[in-house]
Order: C-alpha cells, then sequence, then structure tokens
C-alpha cells in the first residue's frame, strides 16, 4: 500500500511526504519531496512498481505550479 501526504516542514511549509507499506503494515521505506510549499493530491504505481506522486507545488511563488514525482520501487 503506497500512501501520500503533506508533512510540515520545520521552517515552514509543507513537503510530499511518500511511505509504502507491505499488506502486513509493515513500513517498507518513506520518502520526503523537499519543496518549499507541496500539496500532494494523487498517487499512482506502473506495472513494475514505480510510484508516481502528483500535487501542487509553489516552484515559483504560487500553488499554481504542479509537480510530478517518480520514485523506484525500492
Amino acid at each position: 500500500m503506497i500512501v501520500t501526504g503533506k508533512s510540515y516542514q520545520t521552517g515552514g511549509g509543507y513537503d510530499f511526504l511518500t511511505l509504502k507499506h507491505a499488506p502486513d503494515g509493515t513500513l517498507l521505506w518513506s520518502v520526503r519531496f523537499d519543496d518549499t510549499w507541496g500539496l500532494p493530491s494523487a498517487v499512482e504505481t506502473d506495472a513494475v512498481g514505480n510510484v508516481y506522486v502528483a500535487g501542487a507545488s509553489s516552484a515559483g511563488g504560487s500553488l499554481s505550479n504542479y509537480r510530478l514525482v517518480k520514485y523506484g520501487p525500492d
């Protein structure tokens, strides 16, 4: 199972935080994509297990930008 959401930064703003769990709930990995102000809204996997996270990003000063981040299965 893959879950994604925003994670508060100590200095303010949010990063993308994505977690991968085994079927029994054990955490396999977690990764944070450093963004000034990120708001992930979708997560998908492909046939070989790559993970794609998409959402709004403040790159450039407003949440009118979008990001697509790809992670390998491991």
